[in-house]
């Protein structure tokens, strides 16, 4: 591939990617998928397995099929499924060697619904990194202030020059459209 052409495909999204993906069939979209997530594919494989060689193989199972697996399925959010074929691949992994006879004890996250780890996280940071850009500026910027910064209203306040009843306006305005732009993504239960 050319270089040009790599360096367009690395500003798409992940799911500009996927549908691009899907209509050209052009396995460089997955290899800048790969070159986004192969470390957090192999992380998560080594919180599961414990062990590097097992983890990186796994891993290389994983975006060996991808593009298989791409076509397939309907994918809404690739990093949030990406962790789940992640996990599943983990799963089976401990199955195939439980099956040729070692002594494998499962671990419980795994058979657990809810996993939760750096990868997992990431990708709700993630949204909510996307979902915060579609807010009103005055709205994102009081909501960062106040939850990733932990400022508070005062401290807003003095620092954006603006009125502590704005500031708390701002933050009530941005929490219900947040929520409501998570609901809208099936991203958040009522």
């Amino acid at each position: 591939m050319f270089g040009w052409q790599l360096r367009k495909y690395r500003k798409l999204t992940d799911e500009a990617l996927v549908q691009l993906f899907k209509q050209t069939h052009d396995k460089s979209c997955v290899g800048v998928l790969y070159e986004r997530y192969a470390h957090l594919v192999i992380g998560s494989c080594m919180h599961f397995v414990k062990r590097t060689d097992e983890a990186e193989d796994i891993a290389s199972g994983i975006f060996e099929h991808l593009h298989e697996k791409l076509l397939k399925h309907d994918v809404t959010y690739f990093k949030s499924w990406l962790f789940m074929v992640t996990r599943n691949e983990c799963m089976m992994h401990f199955r195939r060697m439980k099956k040729q006879g070692f002594q494998v004890d499962i671990p419980a996250e795994l058979t657990e619904n809810e996993v939760e780890d750096s990868f997992g996280l990431e990708s709700k940071l993630s949204l909510l990194e996307g979902v915060l850009s579609d807010l009103k500026e005055m709205q994102r910027i009081c909501l960062r202030f106040f939850y990733f910064d932990q400022l508070s209203y005062e401290q807003i306040s003095e620092k954006m020059n603006i009125p502590v009843k704005e500031v708390k306006s701002h933050l009530q305005n941005g929490k219900r459209n947040l929520k409501i732009r998570l609901i809208e993504r099936d991203e958040f239960k009522d």
